[in-house]
């Protein structure tokens, strides 16, 4: 199932972030879905909308604070377990394969995250968006282990800056006391 179009955009600074989100919220017919600080002293804003909003809501806070940004991502179509895994509600009792994407931008991990879901019978079990983890990002995702290497593989691939990707992990059969970040 689909949703909406997904945008996300992140500053490196906190109080130019704050004015920009301003911006995009005045630009366009959008949602905001998360508006907040992260690691390290940086700014996100997370929204949903038609497309077209989504990307003039975009251009409008690149416009006002181009120099500050991070990165940024529009999502057409994103996948609804993306959503559930981003406020935790992606939790699955049972583990099989692990795959961990790491990121260095949120905007990356939320590419990938969608893709994941998207690629392969897979479950996102949550999507961390920079808090605790030094602006990183990661997305967490078991399945089958075909399903689990097919989904994360495809991560490299669509990143338009590979080095956004920190690390790719996928573990075949977890020992039960395996904790994850939940």
């Amino acid at each position: 199932m689909l949703i909406d179009t997904l945008g996300l955009i992140e500053w490196q600074s906190i109080a130019i972030g704050i004015g920009a989100t301003d911006k995009l919220i005045k630009a366009a017919e959008i949602q905001i879905i998360d508006s907040r600080c992260t690691c390290p002293g940086r700014y996100y804003t997370l929204f949903t909308g038609d497309t077209a909003s989504v990307q003039a809501a975009i251009q409008k806070a690149r416009e006002y604070s181009l120099e500050y940004v991070i990165d940024n991502v529009v999502i057409p179509g994103a996948h609804t377990s993306l959503l559930d895994a981003l406020v935790g509600r992606g939790r699955s009792e049972e583990k099989k394969a692990i795959g961990i994407v790491e990121t260095f931008t949120l905007s990356s991990c939320l590419l990938c995250a969608d893709t994941i879901a998207k690629t392969a019978l897979v479950d996102l079990l949550e999507v961390r968006l920079g808090i605790g983890l030094a602006g990183k990002s990661i997305a967490i995702c078991t399945g089958e282990v075909a399903a689990v290497e097919s989904a994360v593989n495809r991560c490299p691939l669509l990143l338009y800056d590979s080095s956004n990707l920190v690390a790719i992990e996928v573990i075949p059969a977890p020992h039960g006391d395996l904790p994850l970040l939940f």
